[in-house]
């Protein structure tokens, strides 16, 4: 019963990091929205800031999942996802330099690259949501499996 109890924690930790992960994401969309709406901008620099915070928290995300192996309970419990997931592991490393070179797009520029970085972020965000989706769905297919092999 133990390695149940333990693998409904990862679960239910890796499901509340990605709910905290999409939170912060929420913020950065709306301070940029704000700025766009009231006519305040570009607030270049400060984008750039807090896109580095959103850098940091995906590094500390990803480094997370990572350990003990990317997915590791899930994929001990169904290894036919390990395919799967060596492709989303993969996107870890381009999804982190997508932020550092938006970033750095940011901190060099103005008005003019306002717009276009913005909605470079929303394509970013539109992608993590759906690589955040499809790691949701790995695990939970592995556990929902696991949990109705002996029903």
């Amino acid at each position: 019963m133990e390695p149940t109890v333990r693998q409904t924690g990862f679960v239910g930790d890796l499901l509340a990091e990605h709910q905290e992960l999409m939170q912060k994401i929420a913020e950065l969309q709306k301070f940029w929205h704000e700025v766009d709406e009231l006519g305040i901008g570009p607030k270049c620099q400060e984008l750039a800031d807090r896109l580095a915070d959103i850098r940091e928290h995906l590094q500390l995300h990803f480094d997370a999942e990572e350990r003990d192996g990317y997915l590791g309970p899930a994929l001990k419990m169904a290894p036919r996802f390990a395919q799967e997931a060596d492709a989303l592991r993969a996107q870890h490393v381009t999804m982190l330099q997508s932020l550092d070179g938006l970033g750095g797009r940011l901190r060099t520029g103005g008005q003019e690259i306002w717009n276009s970085v913005c909605a470079e972020i929303e394509a970013f965000v539109s992608d993590l949501e759906h690589h955040e989706h499809r790691e949701n769905g790995i695990v939970q297919a592995a556990f929902n499996d696991d949990g109705g092999a002996g029903d």
